[in-house]
């Protein structure tokens, strides 16, 4: 199996996440794993799963939309999946991000090596987010697609990641603008 998804199952308890881990740890070929809206209670739970996905030799497309359900803060979680190398697409919307001004999450995105596709709709980045977003992007050359529709930005927070795509205020701002990422 190189594709699984679970998809809006209705899970109780751990079953969800038993399951799940076991399809992970017996199939070393899957290459992308889905487990959307399939909101996990226990912290726990989520632990688990997130490691055997970073742990796994061959996944590089994961999509965990609704993971952490509710207001649960998905930073974290988040953080240790961009952690994994291989990865070249993640959904991860609908997880309540906040980053509470940490840099880690756009450290990592600044430096990823292969991170091609990135899915943030949904969650609760702010225009402070932004900033380091575009500081991030400045230097990243492999993501070509950021989602991030729904979230807590301004005008302000949408003019710098505009900005950070494209500045036109001079010929250097110009060739140091991010031409390989689109901003949805």
């Amino acid at each position: 199996v190189e594709v699984f998804c679970l998809e809006t199952n209705g899970f109780q308890g751990s079953d969800g996440i038993d399951f799940a881990l076991q399809i992970i740890q017996s199939q070393k070929k899957m290459i992308d794993f889905c487990f959307d809206r399939n909101p996990v209670d226990s912290d726990e739970d989520r632990q688990r799963l997130v490691d055997a996905i970073a742990g796994h030799p061959n996944i590089s497309d994961c999509d965990l939309v609704g993971l952490c359900g509710g207001e649960i803060n998905g930073h974290d979680y988040l953080v240790h999946i961009l952690r994994k190398e291989k990865l070249q697409t993640l959904d991860f919307s609908n997880n309540s991000v906040m980053t509470a001004g940490q840099s880690t999450l756009f450290d990592i995105i600044k430096l990823h090596p292969n991170l091609v596709c990135l899915r943030l709709d949904h969650n609760h980045l702010n225009d402070e987010d932004a900033i380091h977003l575009a500081g991030a992007l400045r230097y990243n050359r492999t993501l070509e697609t950021l989602w991030l529709r729904g979230n807590r930005f301004t005008r302000m927070g949408v003019d710098i990641l505009k900005k950070v795509m494209y500045d036109d205020s001079s010929l250097n701002a110009v060739a140091d603008s991010n031409h390989v990422c689109i901003i949805e």
